[in-house]
């Protein structure tokens, strides 16, 4: 079973969490092509099968892929200081929040789906929580809030 199918099958579970409806593949190729990225296959998975979750009334937020952005064009992101924070951040997308709009989560990715994909949190600095998209789920799902807003566990 894989941490897609687990985290759907966690999120099953939870009374204040709801989740998206599954992303086409149409929808998918468009989105590659658009930012001339490939999805790696955790997040191909997760796209096809969930396509955003929101807890405690959007408090917490997993994004559908219709909202998926670079972060230097997310709309209330300021360019210069996420520049600052995060150098690469022309590679990084933003896929969700916690705190509505207070700590923001993104995800590096480019055009080789095999490439590293670490997620980062940011909010006073840029901190990478996860390896990849699947450990990020991981972590989620077994509720460990200060490894997804990266403070030390």
């Amino acid at each position: 079973m894989s941490e897609i199918d687990i985290f759907r099958e966690y999120a099953s579970t939870q009374e204040d969490m709801t989740l998206g409806e599954p992303a086409s593949e149409e929808e998918i190729a468009e989105f590659e092509a658009r930012y001339g990225v490939k999805l790696p296959t955790d997040v191909r998975e997760y796209l096809l099968k969930i396509n955003g979750a929101y807890e405690s009334g959007g408090y917490i937020t997993l994004e559908p892929l219709s909202e998926w952005c670079l972060i230097l064009e997310y709309e209330y992101a300021n360019p210069e200081n996420i520049r600052w924070k995060l150098p690469e951040a022309h590679t990084y997308f933003r896929f969700g929040s916690y705190d509505i709009l207070v700590w923001d989560w993104l995800i590096k990715l480019d055009s080789n789906p095999d490439n590293e994909t670490p997620i980062v949190v940011i909010y006073e600095k840029a901190t990478q929580i996860a390896n990849n998209f699947s450990e990020f789920l991981q972590k989620y799902r077994i509720h460990n809030p200060l490894s997804l807003l990266g403070y030390d566990e």
